[in-house]
């Protein structure tokens, strides 16, 4: 049941990641497809550094390797965490698709495992 079918029935929908491949290449769109109430997607983040995500229709860059919170798969799992509280909090429904780009080349790790 795709976030078309889901929100009439008062869900929140939550979508963060790759969405189809070459969505938003070779450069970022603002893009928000329908049914989808919280938006952060990407096109081409196979680095896991130095990528753009459309965040609920804004465009917003992250940086490279020297800014270690810029890694995407943790950039995703926090805004994940945030929009699970908020729906929490406000005891609303949910449905949340997370699509990272790991384990794709060239398989970046996360900096804190990267001597692992």
């Amino acid at each position: 049941m795709g976030p078309l079918a889901i929100r009439p029935r008062r869900y929140s929908t939550s979508f963060l990641g790759k969405y189809l491949n070459g969505y938003g290449s070779p450069k970022t769109t603002t893009v928000i497809p329908p049914g989808w109430s919280d938006w952060t997607g990407a096109g081409n983040a196979y680095a896991e550094f130095n990528y753009n995500l459309n965040e609920n229709g804004r465009v917003v860059h992250y940086g490279g390797r020297s800014h270690r919170a810029n890694y995407l798969t943790d950039v995703l799992a926090r805004r994940a965490t945030k929009f699970i509280d908020r729906a929490a909090v406000s005891r609303k429904r949910f449905v949340m698709e997370v699509a990272t780009f790991a384990p794709h080349a060239p398989y970046t790790p996360a900096p804190r495992n990267a001597h692992d």
